[in-house]
C-alpha cells in the first residue's frame, strides 16, 4: 500500500465529508466537478487535473464512511414490465388513426400540426410536472400536469380548428385532429400520474372497434368514430380525476427549462410526419412508437449503470471505458427490439421498395432518438436540438425521398453518438 499523501493546504469540510464517504478516488473527482471544480482549479491545489487532485485527496483524507440508509432510493429505478405497458400505450392510437384516417378526405396538413403542437405542448408541461415530483412534491406536480392539460385544450383547439380552415380540410379532418391533440395531452398527464393501466383501459373501446373494422370491414365507419370518440373522451375526463390534487400549480418560474423538451417534441413529431408517406403512414410510425417503451427502460437502465459504475471503477480510464460500453449496449438492446417489431410491420403488410427504405430509416431515426434521451438525461439538449434541426431540414427540403432519409437518419445517429461518447465519459454526470 502507498504512503499516505500530503496535502498542501487544509481541506473544507464539504470535501473532508465528500471524501470520507467515498469508496475510490473516481467518487471524489465526480463530486468535485459536481461541485464546479475543473483542472484549472485543480492547478491552483498544485494538481495537474481533477483526477490527481481525487487520487490526492483520497490519499490523505482518512476514510469514515456513514451507515447507509436502508430508505434510500436507488437512483433510476424502474421496472421492465412497466416501461412495456407505455410502448404498448405509444403505439394502440394508431389503430385509431390508421381506420379513422380513412374517413379524411382532402388537405391533411391540420393533421401534422396537430401532432408538432400536442406533442411540442405535452413535452413542455410533462416536464415541468416531472420537475416538482422530482422535487418530492407530487401533488404540486399533478396540479401543473392537471393545469396544462385545460390551458392547452383551451389555447390548440382554436388553433387547430383555425389551421384547418386556412388549409381547407375537411370536417373530418379537423375532428381527427382535435381528438388526436385531445387524446395525446390528457394521455401525458395520465402517465404524470402513473397510470398505465388507467390509460391502457382507456384505449380498449377505440382500439377494439377499430382492430375489427380493419380485419373484417365491419363494423360501419360511423361506429368506428364513436368508439374513438369515446377513447378521447375517457381520456380527458380520466386525466382530470387522476391529477386531482390539493396542492396549487407552482413553477413558472421553471418554464425556460420547459422549452427544449417541448422543442425536442416538436422535432421527433416532425421528423415522423416527414418519413410517414400518405399511404402506408402508420406502417412507418407504429413500430417506432411501440418502441419506445423499450427507449425508455434502456435510458433507465444506462443511467442506473452509469450511477453503479462510479463505486465498480477505480480510475478515470476504465469508468469511461465501462460506461461507453453500457451505452453501446443500451442502443444495441434497443435496436434489437425496434428490428423486431418493423420486422413484424414489414410481413404484415409487404410494402413496397420506397416503404421499406422508409422503414430503415426510422430504424435509424429510432437510435437517435435513444441517444438523444440518454443525452437529454444527462442535462445535455442545445447541440441534441441542433442535430434533429438539421435533419428535418433536410427532411423538409427532400420531401418523398426515403433514399435520402435514410442517409440523413443514419447521419443523425452517428453524431448523436459522437456527441455522446465523449460526453457519458463524464463523471459528474452520473451521481
Amino acid at each position: 500500500m502507498s504512503a499516505a499523501t500530503v496535502l498542501p493546504e487544509p481541506v473544507d469540510d464539504h470535501v473532508r465529508d465528500l471524501c470520507a464517504n467515498a469508496v475510490d478516488p473516481l467518487e471524489i473527482a465526480a463530486g468535485l466537478e459536481f461541485g464546479g471544480l475543473t483542472d484549472e482549479g485543480a492547478a491552483r491545489h498544485g494538481h495537474s487535473d481533477v483526477f490527481a487532485y481525487a487520487e490526492a485527496l483520497y490519499r490523505s483524507v482518512p476514510r469514515k464512511p456513514a451507515e447507509p440508509s436502508q430508505e434510500t432510493p436507488v437512483p433510476w429505478s424502474g421496472h421492465p414490465g412497466r416501461h412495456a405497458v407505455r410502448g404498448i400505450l405509444f403505439g394502440l392510437p394508431g389503430l385509431c388513426y390508421v381506420t379513422a384516417a380513412q374517413a379524411v378526405t382532402g388537405p391533411t396538413a391540420v393533421l401534422v400540426v396537430s401532432l408538432l403542437l400536442a406533442w411540442a405542448y405535452g413535452q413542455g408541461a410533462a416536464y415541468l410536472a416531472y420537475v416538482a415530483i422530482g422535487h418530492g412534491d407530487r401533488d404540486a406536480g399533478l396540479a401543473v400536469a392537471r393545469r396544462a392539460l385545460r390551458v392547452g385544450l383551451a389555447v390548440l383547439a382554436p388553433v387547430i380548428v383555425a389551421v384547418g380552415m386556412f388549409t381547407s380540410a375537411s370536417p373530418a379532418g379537423i375532428a381527427l385532429a382535435l381528438g388526436q391533440a385531445a387524446y395525446l395531452l390528457a394521455a401525458g398527464v395520465i402517465l404524470v400520474a402513473d397510470g398505465e393501466l388507467v390509460l391502457l383501459a382507456v384505449l380498449i373501446p377505440g382500439c377494439a372497434v377499430s382492430a375489427v373494422h380493419l380485419v373484417t370491414g365491419w363494423p360501419a365507419p360511423w361506429a368506428v368514430w364513436a368508439a374513438g370518440a369515446l377513447s378521447v373522451a375517457e381520456a380527458v375526463v380520466l386525466a382530470e380525476i387522476v391529477s386531482r390534487s390539493p396542492a396549487r400549480p407552482t413553477g413558472l418560474r421553471r418554464l425556460p427549462g420547459a422549452v427544449p423538451p417541448a422543442l425536442f417534441g416538436a422535432l421527433c413529431g416532425g421528423l415522423l410526419a416527414v418519413s410517414a408517406p400518405a399511404q402506408n403512414g402508420a406502417l412507418v410510425m407504429v413500430p417506432l412508437s411501440l418502441s419506445m417503451g423499450a427507449a425508455e427502460w434502456a435510458v433507465f437502465r444506462f443511467r442506473r449503470g452509469g450511477h453503479l459504475l462510479l463505486g465498480r471503477t477505480a480510475t478515470a480510464r476504465r469508468f469511461g471505458r465501462a460506461v461507453r460500453l453500457e451505452l453501446l449496449g443500451a442502443l444495441g438492446r434497443y435496436l434489437a427490439v425496434l428490428l423486431v417489431l418493423t420486422a413484424l410491420a414489414w410481413l404484415a403488410v409487404r410494402p413496397g421498395a420506397g416503404e421499406t427504405l422508409r422503414l430503415a430509416a426510422n430504424l435509424a431515426l429510432g437510435g437517435a432518438v435513444l441517444v438523444a434521451l440518454i443525452l437529454q438525461s444527462c442535462g445535455i439538449s442545445r447541440p441534441v436540438l441542433a442535430l434533429f434541426a438539421t435533419a428535418l431540414a433536410a427532411g423538409l427540403l427532400t420531401p418523398g425521398t426515403p433514399q435520402i432519409q435514410l442517409l440523413a437518419h443514419v447521419a443523425l445517429l452517428c453524431a448523436l453518438t459522437g456527441l455522446a461518447w465523449p460526453a457519458v465519459a463524464r463523471t459528474s454526470l452520473h451521481i
